[in-house]
Formats: C-alpha cells, sequence, structure tokens
C-alpha cells in the first residue's frame, strides 16, 4: 500500500498546471503497475487524430481462460485484433498482468476482446469529444476464469484518460488531475451490473504543444530582458570611458 501513496499523488493530485512531458512506452506501464491496487485498470493516452497507447491492469482471475496458456497469453489475446500493435505483456506488482497496446484509432481499441465496449471520437466545434460506453456486463467475470473465487465483492475499477487536447467538459470523478489525467473509479460489481459512460470534450490544441509554446515564449522574453540589460551594462561603461579616457582621475 505504501508503494500506491506516492503515485496517486503524482498522478490523481488536481492541477491546473499539465505536465509538459509525455509518458510513453514501457514507462507509462511501469508507473501504472506501480501506482494502484485495482483489480482492473486502464490508462488510454490519446492522440488529437485519435490514434494513442494504452496500458490494462488486470488481476489474472478476471482475464478470459487462456485453457492451459498462461495469464499473459491471456492478456495477449484478448488485446489483439485489426489496428491494434501489443507492445508488452508481462507480470506486474501484486500478481497483475500489464498488458501495452497501440492503437490506430480508439474505435480499434474498443473491439478488442477484453474491452468490448462502444465508443467513437467525433467532431465538435473546436475540437473533439469522445464516448465511451461500457455496457452491463462489458468487463470479464471472475467466475468464468475458474481460477480461483471470484473477487468482485471488493474489487475496484479505475480507468484514467489522458487526452492531448485541452478538456473543456468531462464526467469524470473529481476535476482534471495533474498531467492532463481524467479518473472514472467503480466497485467493480457495480460496473458490470449498471455500466458507465464516459465523456470527454476537449479543445484541438495539443496541451503539450500549449505548454512548450508558453515556455519557450517566457524563455524569450527572459532571453530578451538579459540582452537589453547587457546593452544597457555595455553602453554605461562606454560613456564612463569618454569622460575618463586615460583611465586616471581627476586629482
Amino acid at each position: 500500500m505504501t508503494k500506491a501513496l506516492p503515485c496517486r499523488r503524482a498522478l490523481g493530485r488536481p492541477s491546473g498546471t499539465p505536465w509538459g512531458l509525455r509518458i510513453g512506452g514501457g514507462v507509462l506501464a511501469a508507473v501504472l503497475a506501480s501506482c494502484s491496487d485495482a483489480h482492473w485498470e486502464e490508462h488510454h493516452e490519446l492522440s488529437l487524430d485519435g490514434s494513442g497507447r494504452s496500458v490494462v491492469v488486470a488481476a489474472p482471475e478476471l482475464l478470459p481462460s487462456a485453457g492451459s496458456g498462461s495469464p499473459q497469453e491471456a492478456m495477449r489475446t484478448a488485446l489483439s485484433g485489426p489496428g491494434l500493435v501489443v507492445e508488452e505483456v508481462r507480470e506486474g506488482r501484486l500478481g497483475r498482468v500489464v498488458g501495452e497496446v497501440r492503437f490506430e484509432a480508439v474505435e480499434s481499441l474498443c473491439r478488442a476482446p477484453l474491452l468490448r465496449r462502444e465508443c467513437g471520437l467525433r467532431e465538435v466545434e473546436g475540437g473533439s469529444e469522445l464516448v465511451m460506453v461500457l455496457p452491463a456486463g462489458a468487463l470479464p467475470s471472475a467466475s468464468r476464469t475458474g481460477t480461483g473465487p471470484a473477487p468482485e465483492g471488493a474489487a475496484v475499477t479505475e480507468i484514467r484518460i489522458r487526452p492531448a487536447g485541452r478538456v473543456v467538459h468531462h464526467n469524470g470523478d473529481g476535476p482534471l488531475r495533474r498531467g492532463n489525467v481524467l479518473i472514472w473509479e467503480r466497485p467493480l460489481a457495480r460496473l458490470r451490473a449498471e455500466g458507465m459512460e464516459i465523456r470527454v470534450r476537449t479543445l484541438g490544441v495539443s496541451v503539450l504543444r500549449t505548454t512548450a509554446t508558453t515556455v519557450l515564449r517566457s524563455a524569450l522574453i527572459a532571453g530578451g530582458i538579459v540582452l537589453v540589460s547587457l546593452a544597457l551594462v555595455v553602453l554605461e561603461g562606454r560613456r564612463r570611458l569618454r569622460r575618463h579616457p586615460s583611465g586616471v582621475g581627476r586629482n
């Protein structure tokens, strides 16, 4: 439990200033695998064009049966499909299985056998809106796996979405978090019984690009101030030399 606290502060603390650094590849998977004790966790990082990268962290008993195969094989198979590239599957902390997948379009991701939901990215005025609908019974049920007792009574699910654009509206749990992250957290039993609808509307401007532009503009302003200050110092030095060309003061 103590390992999860720093991650929750980093990924879950409200903040008006987004991270200016993109978490990518295995680093994202490593961070997520150590950040939560949820039985089922998703993190979806979306680009402006709808492509992106996702990490799914699941308890082995929640994965579809792979016959005589390992939970890692079950995860890889259930995340595969057209428009999807499974980049890594491994064992995480607490015995969780971590799967990382890259997708060409968010619709391709939602057609993966493991996720089974309706979703789409539609254009709206000035930006786009992500709609992701998890129907009742969408997530895998532990009772199908035969790997142990169903943990659904106490199990928790977390879904995190990190869009590239500036978020102007969402129905997530609480405010926008540090890193431009939105979080939906539900007990697994409730999510399987009721389902859930996720909505995120963003402006068509990359948060990272905006942050980089702001930093660059600030650096240019600071550099200009330094140059002006140096120029004034040089001019003052020349003025003093003209007054006393020999460098010797009056007696």
